[in-house]
């Protein structure tokens, strides 16, 4: 009984230790203008991204888009390229765009990556923000922070919706 505690004990340190080598990813630039009612306002500046539409898998987290034939997916470009020196995908189905530089509100939340609670959250930003009487510019989008195999309550997930530009 002694041994299984000190087991579960060394594991959950080396998750907590782990949890920000899980963090691999780059996120744009952004500074936080204001926070109200747990809704986060950030400008961010302008950045890059890698993305593509996917077709015919289903992925269970993948909100709708505009494109009714797939799910866009986007991963951030690193800062030290810019749109001159950033390398040229070779599939042709990834592109390269530019985003300039936004106002967003942001819902940040932990948990499963899937439909129900991405919608809930979802629903949670855009009351929010009608209570604030601010309006959104465009459609909510969802960001994922975290590897797959990282626990759901360490995940990171946000919801966002640009507000102003």
């Amino acid at each position: 009984m002694r041994l299984l505690r000190i087991v579960r004990r060394c594991l959950c340190a080396l998750l907590l230790l782990s949890a920000p080598l899980a963090h691999g990813y780059e996120e744009p630039a952004y500074h936080i203008v204001a926070t109200i009612e747990g809704i986060e306002y950030r400008r961010y500046e302008p950045y890059l991204v890698a993305e593509t539409v996917v077709v015919g898998i289903a992925i269970e987290t993948a909100p709708p888009t505009s494109d009714s034939d797939g799910w866009t997916v986007s991963f951030i470009v690193p800062r030290m390229f810019t749109s001159q020196t950033v390398p040229r995908p070779t599939d042709p189905a990834v592109y390269i765009r530019e985003v300039p530089s936004e106002l967003r509100a942001v819902l940040r939340y932990s948990g499963r990556w899937s439909e129900r609670n991405v919608s809930e959250h979802v629903a949670k930003l855009k009351d929010k923000l009608a209570q604030a009487k601010v309006e959104p510019v465009g459609e909510v989008t969802t960001a994922f922070y975290n590897v797959p195999f990282s626990l759901p309550f360490m995940r990171r997930n946000e919801v966002m919706v640009v507000v102003g530009r």
